[in-house]
């Protein structure tokens, strides 16, 4: 499973979480998850396990999200 930036941004608004918070819930820096959702950075696989472990996202959520957003 690889999320997309678009998803990432959508999880942490979703949230209500500024991109500190988010960051410090997933174990990186906040200029790291800015690079991620501006899509200089990409949304890594370990990236991706890492929000998805924390926030408690599973394949079916993911599916259902991209009628919505592009993830």
């Amino acid at each position: 499973m690889q999320l997309s930036k678009e998803f990432v941004r959508f999880i942490r608004q979703n949230n209500r979480l500024s991109q500190r918070e988010f960051a410090d819930r997933i174990g990186v820096s906040n200029s790291y998850v800015a690079l991620v959702e501006t899509g200089i950075k990409p949304v890594t696989p370990n990236l991706s396990k890492k929000i998805a472990k924390e926030f408690d996202i599973d394949a079916d959520y993911i599916e259902a999200a991209r009628r919505f957003i592009d993830v």
